[in-house]
């Protein structure tokens, strides 16, 4: 839930719920190690979505969809250059102002990334983070005539010479090392594989709760 603050555009967590029609854009935190501690980066929401404080949406992080929390809704970017926000995973605020201010003194006392805190406090359908899989999109005929690395030829050939179509990312790290992560981005950053997010929906029971009558 949010709290609009007229005079600024911002819209942030708060006790309670408005519209604010000329709000464009979102600060999200987001699932991924960053170099700053509160991992939050912003993004322009498109007019198709109503994106409020508090959901779990998808949006783009470099080469691959990752999840991200919605923590303040804005009028003007803070930034010169942002991307939008891909689609909203869950419509229901997850988190509220108090959940917030708890998961920033977590993540100050040990030292981990705001998401990280904020992780537990989700639902139990959404604690577990999506899965990764990877698509070869290159011809493999032409893979000997594509200027690679090392380490980046030998991943093609081991992906292009496997009779599965698609591979889990941490799969592949767990069986064949750390350095197969770096390895990938830059594979996907040359077009060469494609990087599909999978997410965790949580199941909604439609079963009807049994009551005993007295």
């Amino acid at each position: 839930m949010y709290t609009p603050v007229v005079n600024t555009g911002v819209a942030v967590l708060g006790d309670q719920i408005d519209v604010i029609s000329n709000i464009k854009f979102a600060r999200v935190i987001v699932e991924a190690r960053t170099s700053n501690r509160d991992d939050a980066f912003t993004y322009s929401i498109p007019a198709h979505l109503e994106v409020r404080v508090g959901q779990l949406v998808r949006i783009p992080f470099g080469s691959r969809f990752i999840r991200g929390i919605v923590i303040e809704l804005k009028e003007f970017p803070d930034v010169n250059y942002t991307k939008p926000i891909d689609s909203i995973i869950e419509h229901a605020p997850l988190i509220d102002l108090q959940k917030l201010s708890m998961a920033k003194w977590i993540s100050n006392y040990y030292r981990s990334s705001l998401f990280e805190a904020i992780s537990p406090m989700l639902p139990p359908g959404l604690r577990q983070r999506p899965s990764i899989r990877i698509e070869v999109k290159a011809d493999p005929a032409t893979i000997d005539h594509i200027d690679l690395q090392k380490g980046e030829k030998a991943l093609m050939e081991f992906l292009v010479q496997s009779s599965n179509s698609t591979y889990s990312l941490q799969g592949l790290i767990n069986s064949r090392g750390a350095w197969v992560r770096n390895t990938v981005m830059r594979l996907s950053d040359k077009g060469l594989i494609e990087l599909v997010t999978r997410e965790h929906t949580r199941k909604h029971s439609s079963e009807r709760p049994n009551f005993l009558e007295l």
